[in-house]
């Protein structure tokens, strides 16, 4: 499944292409520029979910254009890398702007670690508490309503409380303990085994009205993760 658009502003092409290869192995899709006007200029025409911005451009720093595009509206994540690893340049970044840093000493996988805790919670749209987006489903605690690109799934009580569960934790595995505790409370002694069977259930609905689009994915010994197909 593909995951967000990043624009990744970098003049160094062995920099530029170690990021772009190792990203789009893990399925996100990539726009480049390697100046500052550029990446600005493509930045604002094609709205990315996420800016990667070098800070020693060659026409204006990574800081500056972090700046202007503050300046001009744009509010989705920008994360400066650099070489420079002293505090005063992370601080000095996050100021201009930016919503994390990372020094080009560290791995990828530090990267796009950053990348997945910000893109995660750019995946949830909340409305006070009660209302969710993400990723074509939303989920109507209120009205105890889930659908899917706006088609609503019948189901019971503890249904709902497990399916709202494992569409809000975005593909991270549910432990069994987990659901127990939120869709059946404290209170009540239900076994492991009825979790196992009303997961059952929940797969011959989504099979029933997404053709296999979505499934749920036992974890041996941690639980269930909803995942796409």
């Amino acid at each position: 499944m593909l995951k967000e658009r990043i624009l990744i502003v970098e003049d160094d092409p062995v920099c530029l292409t170690s990021l772009r290869d190792y990203l789009t192995r893990h399925n996100y899709r990539i726009l480049e520029a390697k100046t500052g006007t550029s990446g600005f200029e493509k930045c604002l025409a094609e709205e990315p979910d996420l800016v990667l911005l070098d800070w020693a451009l060659p026409d204006q720093s990574g800081p500056h254009v972090c700046e202007r595009l503050r300046k001009c509206g744009y509010i989705k994540p920008i994360i400066i890398f650099t070489a420079r690893e002293d505090m005063d340049s992370q601080v000095y970044g996050l100021n201009c702007g930016a919503d994390s840093y990372w020094v080009k000493s560290s791995p990828n996988r530090v990267i796009k670690a950053r990348i997945e805790a910000i893109c995660r919670r750019l995946r949830v749209k909340s409305i006070d508490g009660e209302f969710f987006e993400m990723n074509g489903w939303t989920v109507d605690i209120k009205n105890r309503i889930i659908s899917f690109n706006s088609k609503h799934l019948d189901l019971s009580f503890k249904e709902f409380g497990m399916l709202k569960l494992l569409v809000l934790a975005n593909g991270n595995p549910v432990s069994r303990k987990d659901l127990l505790t939120s869709v059946w409370g404290f209170n009540s002694i239900p076994t492991t085994r009825t979790v196992d069977n009303y997961v059952v259930k929940l797969r011959k609905k989504l099979e029933h009205e997404f053709q296999n689009q979505f499934k749920i994915k036992s974890i041996h010994r941690v639980g269930y993760s909803l995942v796409q197909n």
